[in-house]
């Protein structure tokens, strides 16, 4: 292969517009210092809490029309998905469709905290929103 799994990058937790419950708790109770982005493509916000061994994403739907406002209406506000960070996306997805794996973005797309992002679609990876990251 010529890719190499680099570890976990992060877990991606779903909040609601104006929720604050957990970026508080992770902040003032956890003294853990976050940084906000919006990911204008993704339409979300992101709030990343880093742990020194791996963060922490809350995300926020930035617009009504945004794929996790609809995933916030089902499930509501849970776990959505675990990044996994690697070395090389573009030989990671060449390997992935060549195992017939679904993908919901076969090219890279711009992530946060300075990544490009992949995502395998749930029925591919039994229920789990899967997304593999590369820094840029």
């Amino acid at each position: 292969m010529k890719f190499k799994i680099l570890g976990i990058e992060h877990i991606g937790v779903a909040q609601n517009s104006g929720s604050n419950k957990l970026s508080n708790f992770f902040s003032d109770t956890l003294n853990l210092h976050s940084t906000k982005e919006l990911v204008d493509n993704q339409k979300v916000i992101t709030e990343i809490f880093d742990t020194g061994s791996g963060k922490i994403e809350l995300l926020y739907p930035s617009d009504k029309s945004s794929v996790l406002d609809k995933f916030l209406s089902k499930k509501g506000e849970s776990i959505h998905h675990i990044a996994i960070l690697v070395d090389n996306l573009d030989e990671l997805i060449k390997h992935l469709i060549s195992k017939d794996i679904k993908l919901i973005n076969k090219t890279p797309q711009k992530g946060a905290d300075n990544k490009k992002i992949i995502f395998i679609h749930p029925h591919s990876s039994p229920g789990m929103l899967l997304e593999f990251c590369q820094e840029i």
